[in-house]
């Protein structure tokens, strides 16, 4: 992206794991993440509720059904992971990250009796420009919290618009005749009567009294997530607004546009959509 793409993404946002001791690393948005399933070392089959514990930090994930736990926003060093159950013997595991952006993918093998076990392999790779959508919808939907649409489910809905496709969503409420998600037009909870937080690619977007499907076509989206409650919210939508009046998280296909996150198409027309709204939000 040029420095005048770099400068216009700024003026938008404005708009809006070394054995222990360790000591706990900030890491910033595009921090790696481990992922890994627990399964038993003779059977195979996935163990659930194993207490993994990242060492040294206190932080700590309980595995569901499928044996699946994941750490995210992880600085690079090395990582010390302990993994418990009460029906098995304990087993560690260190995992060293190398760089920002990584996804570290693990297979841990729990005994119930003292035997030799292989070395535990961890591949790593660097994600796809949607990949971080994709896995969290993934284990939203395993953990049952918010509802998703995947590229296909848009289709197979034969929607038209983005706010067609919420109002197929239970509980949720389009009111003012096609206003879309603008003004008092969309409520993810009818009782809090206010509007949700909006996010296109990760980048909050204010609506300004305007709709959603002046702002991204249908077309153009390959997931939208709709998250009604504060219970249901990732961390990195939870923002004040989301927080009560919940949040809608649109992610959008690289084979429409330029292929960059923000084409220069794309660009163009989130500059000017924002503008215009934003007058005529101040008119009101």
């Amino acid at each position: 992206m040029s420095r005048v793409g770099a400068a216009i993404l700024g003026l938008l946002a404005a708009f809006v794991f070394h054995a222990p001791p360790l000591v706990a690393q900030q890491a910033g948005p595009d921090g790696s993440r481990i992922v890994g399933t627990v399964v038993d070392a003779g059977s195979g089959e996935p163990i659930a509720s194993a207490t993994v514990l990242l060492a040294g930090t206190g932080v700590s994930r309980v595995t569901d059904a499928e044996g699946r736990f994941r750490f995210e926003g992880l600085a690079p060093g090395t990582y010390a992971l302990s993994i418990r159950h009460v029906a098995y013997q304990e087993r560690g595991v260190e995992v060293e990250v190398v760089g920002e952006g990584m996804l570290y993918e693990l297979v841990v093998r729990l005994s119930v009796d003292a035997i030799p076990l292989d070395p535990i392999v961890v591949s790593g790779r660097r994600d796809g420009p949607l990949a971080g959508s994709r896995d969290r919808i993934e284990w939203m939907e395993r953990v049952g919290l918010g509802t998703h649409f995947n590229r296909q489910a848009i289709e197979e809905s034969r929607a038209s618009r983005i706010t067609h496709l919420l109002a197929r969503v239970p509980g949720v409420q389009i009111r003012g005749g096609g206003q879309g998600a603008g003004g008092a037009g969309l409520f993810l909870n009818p009782q809090r009567n206010c509007q949700p937080s909006i996010y296109v690619d990760g980048i909050r977007s204010p609506l300004f009294g305007g709709s959603v499907d002046d702002m991204v076509s249908l077309n153009e989206v390959e997931s939208v997530e709709v998250y009604r409650r504060l219970s249901e919210l990732p961390g990195e939508f939870a923002d004040d607004l989301a927080r009560q009046c919940g949040a809608v998280v649109i992610s959008t296909r690289r084979d429409v546009l330029d292929g960059e996150p923000f084409g220069w198409r794309r660009m163009a027309t989130l500059v000017g959509f924002l503008t215009f709204s934003f007058f005529v939000g101040s008119a009101r």
